[in-house]
């Protein structure tokens, strides 16, 4: 069918970016790419990430990071922590923004607190539950719905969470929690 279609061609996009996403930071980043899985400084890791990379490769929108969680050290995989900021990214894209704005800050030692703002036109209103953009397939730009649901799977993996704190006509807010 059309859907399994689409959502074959989906998963092959998130391989893609994968892909892209490792090939990008394995030849700029401190961190080591070799291994799947690395204790490192997850805020530092995401500094360097949006500071290096995404100039590279999103020149419609500027991307900036607040980092006042430096020394938050946990495990976690490079690969799909770069998922997460691309598709987060994307979306704020699609959505008109011009500018995005990471938020790290540590509300106690073991929560790593990340709020994404963006300036794009927000949720459509044709979103009444505003948690259903989580869900496969819901969608409010021209994607495919399945971007946010990768998000939130990738951050349930890491026993982390993300949701939508805030949504109008001058931007959207998501707020991501990781703990240790």
């Amino acid at each position: 069918t059309i859907d399994e279609l689409q959502e074959t061609f989906e998963n092959l996009r998130l391989l893609n970016q994968q892909v892209i996403s490792a090939s990008r930071f394995a030849t700029t980043a401190n961190f080591r790419m070799e291994s799947s899985s690395i204790d490192e400084d997850l805020s530092q890791y995401i500094s360097q990430y949006i500071e290096r990379i995404c100039p590279i490769h999103e020149s419609r929108i500027t991307v900036e990071v607040n980092n006042q969680a430096h020394g938050f050290k946990r495990r976690f995989k490079p690969i799909e922590v770069s998922i997460v900021l691309d598709n987060l990214i994307d979306n704020a894209r699609k959505a008109g923004a011009t500018h995005i704005l990471f938020e790290l800050s540590k509300k106690d030692g073991n929560v790593l607190d990340i709020l994404v703002k963006d300036n794009g036109f927000g949720l459509d209103s044709s979103i009444t539950t505003p948690d259903s953009i989580f869900e496969k397939g819901v969608t409010t730009t021209y994607g495919s719905g399945l971007g946010l649901h990768h998000v939130r799977q990738l951050l349930e993996g890491m026993k982390s969470s993300i949701s939508l704190k805030d949504t109008n006509a001058n931007g959207t807010i998501f707020e991501l929690k990781v703990y240790r």
